[in-house]
Parts: C-alpha cells; sequence; structure tokens
C-alpha cells in the first residue's frame, strides 16, 4: 500500500491518509480470522435453582420425556416453562429453541401438510359447502361514501350461500348488531 510506504518514512499518519483519501478506520481495520463466529460460545451446561450444573444432553433427555408421554405437542416455549416449573432449571427459551431444533424435536410448520391454493380461489374454502337452498345465509355490510352528507352509509345485504340469490338489503348511517 503506498500509504504504508510513506507512514514508514516518517510521514505523519493522518497527513498521508488525508492525502491519499483513505478513512483511518480503514487504514487500521485487521480482518478477523474467518474460523472465529460471532457472539459467546454456546454453553455445556445449565443451572438449576438449587445450583446445581446440569449438562445439555440431561436437558434434552428431560425434553424428550415431555415430548414422550401422549397427547402432548408442546413447543419450545411450553417446553420451556415445563422445564422451570418441574425440572426447577435456570433457563432460556432461546436455549430451549436451540437446543430443540439441533434435536429435531421442534414442530415445524414445514413439517405439516400445506395444501397449494390459488390465491384468487382461497375465499371459496371459507364458505361452507351448502347442500340445499337457504342452508346458510350470508350476512354481509359495506359501507360506501355519500359526498351530500360527507359521510359512510352502511348496506347489509343477506345473500343464500348456494343459490347465491340476494334474500334483501338493508341501508343505514349505521348499523347494530342487534
Amino acid at each position: 500500500m503506498i500509504a504504508s510506504n510513506f507512514i514508514e518514512q516518517g510521514y505523519p499518519k493522518k497527513m498521508v491518509l488525508q492525502v491519499v483519501g483513505i478513512a483511518r478506520s480503514s487504514y487500521y481495520y485487521q480482518p478477523k480470522p474467518s474460523n472465529n463466529k460471532r457472539g459467546i460460545a454456546k454453553s455445556e451446561y445449565t443451572l438449576t435453582t438449587d445450583g446445581e450444573v446440569v449438562s445439555n444432553a440431561q436437558v434434552i433427555k428431560d425434553i424428550e420425556e415431555i415430548l414422550a408421554e401422549e397427547f402432548v405437542d408442546y413447543g419450545y416455549l411450553k417446553v420451556t416453562h415445563w422445564l422451570r416449573q418441574e425440572k426447577n432449571y435456570i433457563i432460556n427459551p432461546k436455549k430451549v429453541y436451540r437446543l430443540m431444533g439441533e434435536e429435531g424435536l421442534l414442530n415445524k410448520a414445514s413439517d405439516k401438510v400445506k395444501q397449494k391454493r390459488n390465491k384468487r380461489n382461497w375465499v371459496k374454502e371459507l364458505v361452507p359447502p351448502a347442500k340445499i337452498a337457504f342452508d346458510y345465509l350470508e350476512f354481509d355490510i359495506k359501507y360506501f361514501y355519500v359526498a351530500g352528507q360527507n359521510r359512510n352509509a352502511l348496506l347489509l345485504s343477506v345473500i343464500d350461500v348456494k343459490t347465491r340469490w340476494l334474500l334483501g338489503q338493508f341501508m343505514a348511517w349505521e348499523i347494530k348488531h342487534q
């Protein structure tokens, strides 16, 4: 680097870096080795409220114990509360999430069967299947602006789901749930 040559010859660093157009932070920057990860190292143990030190392997066994019970489908937050209450661990939900993730114990949404649906037709899935006419009725409230009154009016429509026949409409400035 040109700046280093002039600095070694005895010129002031500030002046040389200013002339060359290099920021001081760039001159003093030293990249960290690539094998170092950011943050502190992962802990290999967990403390209990009694001051006892328990290995992470034991914590994982305790997590597997609770998840092995019938009808238990806990996520990491419920497991964290269970570990705190039943096993008296002093443990962070982030640590429980990490431990469960490393062991493959997390309930992920991607594991469940996802059905692809057309973005435009998703409303059809919300409508109950009507077998006969007048089996299900839909109530829909829309509001629209009335310029002469400078306010919104409401329109209540009642529609049969099967035939899509409009049973009636009611328009008012306000509609109560009664």
